[in-house]
């Protein structure tokens, strides 16, 4: 019957999966017990498998770059902010307006 095990190397560190019988005498670099999922960096302390990635490995593995906007979407960016710049300065034209016209009602003017 084959079994699966995991080869070390000399600092512990997990190398490749290892198939071995049952019977078979097993050099000292074969790790038989089961190791855990998640793991960035597997390493063997001697009783149990623990993650052997730094805090650095593991963030530098993790990073995702942000994504550069392209020129068309700067310039999209660009063109709806100066749109809603312009709407509001409309709005206010318009509220000016209204009481502009407001106060020539007020004054008998003509509307």
């Amino acid at each position: 019957m084959q079994l699966k095990g995991y080869m070390i190397g000399e600092q512990g560190f997990y190398i490749e999966d290892y198939i071995y019988e049952e019977n078979q005498e097993l050099e000292s670099n074969i790790i038989i017990t089961e190791m855990p999922e998640g793991f960035y960096k597997p390493k063997w302390d001697g009783e149990k498998w623990i993650e052997g990635a730094t805090q650095e490995e593991i963030e530098k593995i993790n990073y995702v770059p942000t994504p550069q906007p392209t020129p068309d979407e700067i310039l999209r960016a660009k063109l709806l902010k100066d749109n809603v710049n312009i709407q509001l300065q409309l709005a206010q034209q318009q509220k000016i307006n209204a009481n502009l016209l407001t106060q020539i009602s007020k004054l008998g003017g003509t509307q």
